[in-house]
């Protein structure tokens, strides 16, 4: 089984200057002995240049280039100054900060291993249909960042209704990375960055941050409004700022030649985007049970770049090259390989019961065959539930594993 090339693959075939950023940046982390993750590189990037004096130099040559290709202006016509009169703009501001949090994302995802996890299909369709609302704070990511990887038309199609669009690229994998970090008043949060893309473009990108509160169930966490909570709590509002989308959501179409975004209204992350992150959530939940599913892959890289150095042929290095293309470069745990798709049964009619009870003895059960979680009261943090096949004739059992956070 291959991984489809994730977003990690993408970033760094398609902007390849990062990976000097992030190995530098990496090696003066491990010498400081710095602890992640990280919002900001504050504590390490180097004063002069550094990634977001990158983007700011390729921004600019970016416009240079479309003002002498598109308008025909050159740096002597007097509207040369016009043209670039765009970097002053918030927007501009805010759109290179959309850059570097894709840098960050990448940065913490290098640090912590590059934990990666293939949902599979049907397990995904299965997480989809789950509602499950015990306390948040039982939430814990198996990393402090980590990748999950979705491929499953349900994450593609709720991944749009964000930004109440069609999905246009239904084959393209979607991947999220998720991280820890602080938030204000000695809180945490978890931060959700999902990209749908591939070697030719990103489609689409949204970053979502949750809040873990004491005393808030799942779905509180799964709704968190950041403009309600500032209001009322004076440490989040102390480090809000709408500017850099500072615990706000995010979402819209990025252009890898440009920073062209369509803004959605924020509160369709807890509306119409509910059921992505609730799946998103569900996994971290099932990767946490007594009884995930998991089956651990290597990256073909490894063994094809060692067939590589074997191979002389032009057209067979060219060839071989291509598959390399079609897997990612990461190894990679999958999740629920072997669980079968969800299958409702169809109804059977009284007469055809009553008519089987009498010749067989035993009455047919109607079932919904599938995983589903299920939670037993009280709820506690230090009680999580487990994950059971199930069917709707015994749909009043339940497993909780001891495991203690």
């Amino acid at each position: 089984m291959d991984l489809p090339p994730t977003h990690y693959d993408v970033a760094l075939k398609n902007v390849p200057d990062m990976i000097k950023y992030l190995r530098r940046d990496l090696t003066t982390i491990a010498e400081k002995r710095l602890q992640g993750p990280f919002e900001g590189d504050d504590e390490f990037a180097h004063p002069v240049d550094n990634y977001v004096s990158y983007l700011s130099c390729e921004t600019i040559k970016h416009a240079q280039e479309i003002a002498e290709r598109e308008h025909g202006i050159s740096r002597d016509d007097p509207a040369w100054n016009e043209q670039l009169l765009f970097l002053q703009d918030p927007f501009f501001v805010q759109a290179l900060q959309v850059k570097f949090s894709e840098y960050m994302t990448i940065l913490n995802f290098e640090l912590f291993g590059k934990k990666t996890f293939f949902v599979s299909n049907h397990l995904a369709e299965h997480l989809a249909l789950t509602e499950l609302n015990i306390d948040a704070d039982v939430i814990r990511l198996p990393f402090e960042s980590c990748l999950f990887v979705y491929t499953s038309p349900v994450v593609i199609e709720a991944l749009y209704q964000i930004s109440e669009r069609t999905p246009p690229y239904p084959d393209a994998p979607v991947s999220v990375f998720l991280t820890g970090l602080p938030a204000g008043g000695g809180k945490r949060m978890i931060r959700m960055v999902a990209f749908q893309s591939d070697y030719g473009n990103i489609h689409i990108k949204v970053k979502r941050d949750l809040l873990v509160k004491e005393g808030w169930l799942i779905e509180d966490l799964l709704t968190t409004d950041w403009e309600k909570l500032r209001e009322d709590d004076p440490d989040l509002n102390a480090e809000f700022d709408p500017l850099f989308d500072r615990f706000r959501g995010l979402g819209g179409r990025f252009d890898q030649d440009g920073f062209g975004k369509d803004k959605v209204s924020d509160n369709l992350f807890y509306t119409k985007g509910l059921p992505f992150f609730r799946i998103v959530v569900n996994t971290v939940l099932y990767l946490a049970s007594n009884t995930p599913e998991v089956t651990e892959f290597l990256s073909p890289h490894n063994a094809i770049q060692n067939r590589l150095q074997k191979v002389k042929s032009q057209k067979k290095r060219r060839n071989i090259k291509k598959n390399m293309k079609r897997a990612s470069c990461l190894d990679f745990s999958a999740l629920g390989v072997s669980m079968g798709k969800i299958v409702v049964q169809k109804p059977v009619a009284a007469s055809e019961t009553a008519e089987d009870e009498t010749s067989t003895g035993r009455r047919k059960s109607l079932t919904s065959s599938g995983g589903h979680k299920k939670a037993c009261p009280p709820y506690s943090a230090s009680r999580l539930v487990g994950w059971t096949r199930f069917d709707r004739a015994h749909q009043n059992e339940c497993r909780i594993s001891a495991r203690v956070y």
